[in-house]
């Protein structure tokens, strides 16, 4: 397991319009330890994730990631939702033409 990373970074300013740009989101995330069986003081992990996305929202509670847009970007699919203090990093990919 990896240890917890420093504290959240800034969503850059280009992605504060939320306009589906596709992103990855490093977070962190809670681990069920099903087979752990040992000192209380040892116990408890975390886990470091990243998911790729279109950038659907992000606020103080949250941010929300879609699997899939349409075109024209007016619906998403398979979203996402990671609470926000959970989130350690947001790196934007850049652009994509149709």
């Amino acid at each position: 397991m990896q240890e917890p990373t420093q504290k959240p970074k800034r969503l850059p300013k280009a992605l504060k319009r939320m306009d589906l740009s596709p992103v990855i989101v490093v977070w962190e995330d809670a681990v069920k330890d099903i087979d752990f069986d040992g000192d209380p003081e040892t116990a408890g992990a975390t886990i470091i994730l990243m998911d790729i996305g279109f950038l659907v929202q992000k606020n103080k509670k949250m941010v929300v990631l879609a699997g899939e847009k349409t075109e024209d970007g007016t619906s998403v699919r398979w979203t996402m939702s990671i609470p926000a203090k959970m989130v350690r990093q947001i790196i934007p990919l850049g652009t994509i033409n149709a």
